[in-house]
């Protein structure tokens, strides 16, 4: 096992919360039903990320794919600190990984598409206050509806899910930068931009 740090000063821990990554295993183990992720490390191997109006650092994800890795090691953990101790599983999954990686191992892969969906999308709570038009006298002065919008509460929702093959996750990683194009064209992404219809 390599020397536990504190995490709040490990630089690759910190780059994997950063970039999304531990979100998008987040989405894949906890959201997706269709991929049975029971006893296994979820492997981020690509992700592409946007940002999203009104999201604050919530990641919104054109395409999240993922490895599974049978779980061959498990964390020990010394405290009762759940910071501390989503690293040490981070640690133990991504020295278990490389070792199965190293002896030959390929996993499962599949390619999720999800959504950031604002639950409160077009709601509003109403009061009432006593104005005028800024055009009328100072005696029209009544009882007004102002109509406020419900603060956001995002949440990831599955749009599609597909196991796919090296090849495949091949042709993503190299024209990633076309397949944005046309993500950003279309208004969202779909299996077909990414040249895996059906």
């Amino acid at each position: 096992m390599p020397e536990m740090k504190d995490w709040k000063h490990d630089a690759e821990y910190i780059s994997y919360i950063e970039s999304g990554e531990s979100a998008a295993v987040f989405i894949v183990r906890d959201i997706v039903n269709s991929i049975d992720t029971k006893g296994k490390w979820v492997d981020v191997i690509s992700l592409n990320t946007y940002y999203k109006r009104g999201a604050g650092d919530r990641m919104a994800f054109n395409w999240i794919i993922v490895e599974l890795f049978p779980r061959k090691m498990q964390p020990k953990y010394d405290k009762n600190d759940s910071a501390h101790n989503r690293y040490l599983t981070w640690v133990t999954a991504h020295e278990d990984i490389a070792k199965q990686r190293q002896a030959g191992f390929h996993g499962e892969k599949y390619l999720v598409l999800c959504n950031l969906y604002n639950k409160n999308k077009n709601k509003f709570t109403t009061h009432t206050i006593i104005a005028r038009k800024y055009w009328e006298p100072m005696e029209a002065y009544r009882p007004m509806e102002v109509k406020d919008p419900v603060d956001p509460e995002w949440e990831y929702r599955i749009q599609a899910v597909k196991k796919v093959n090296a090849k495949q996750v091949s042709y993503i990683q190299n024209h990633e930068w076309e397949l944005e194009e046309k993500i950003r064209e279309n208004g969202k992404p779909t299996l077909a931009i990414l040249g895996l219809q059906g």
